[in-house]
């Protein structure tokens, strides 16, 4: 565990293509989009486009009209979003984040998840390989070639103690980056 650390938040609102173009520090970070037909993993331009190898879109570009919930981040900052009727809702989580709700005095406890499936030969753009497993079928994802066969997830738990009692818990996790890895790291 490191020792204190900030973390803030702040509400928005609005249709996801929009909220991406206005929040500039997702510019160059990965989007996981859920769409009633996909799940997309994406990367974001300077003025919030989604694009992935199969994004369905010329250019690759991601139809952002159709996705319903959305996690992008980078490793300074993640907006979780989620679709409401016409319009959408989200929080922007980040140690530099303000204008919103603020913890102090936080502990962080960096963590890191396997990604489901093995590096796989494919056609792939430059930037982006292919992750397979019977189970899930084909991903593609935006990672250097791992020098492995696998990637991971790297996120940050955000630890809180109740001022009263002194009990600890996890206030919030935020996603950072991914990253190669293997099982036994």
């Amino acid at each position: 565990m490191s020792g204190s650390t900030r973390l803030g938040s702040r509400s928005l609102s609005g249709p996801l293509p929009g909220m991406l173009a206005r929040v500039t520090e997702l510019a160059g970070g990965i989007a996981l989009l859920s769409s009633p037909d996909a799940y997309t993993v994406a990367t974001i331009s300077d003025d919030g486009r989604c694009s992935a190898p199969d994004g369905g879109m010329p250019g690759g570009e991601v139809d952002l009209g159709r996705v319903y919930e959305a996690r992008a981040f980078t490793p300074d900052v993640e907006l979780r979003w989620v679709r409401r009727g016409d319009d959408g809702q989200g929080v922007l989580l980040g140690e530099r984040v303000t204008g919103g709700q603020e913890w102090k005095d936080l502990r962080t406890v960096d963590l890191r998840y396997l990604l489901w499936g093995e590096v796989v030969d494919g056609d792939n753009p430059a930037g982006w390989v292919s992750l397979s497993a019977a189970r899930i079928g084909t991903l593609r994802v935006p990672a250097v070639p791992p020098r492995g066969r696998r990637l991971r997830l790297r996120a940050r738990e955000y630890i809180a103690v109740e001022p009263d009692h002194g009990n600890s818990y996890v206030l919030d996790e935020r996603l950072i980056a991914i990253e190669e890895g293997q099982i036994d790291e």
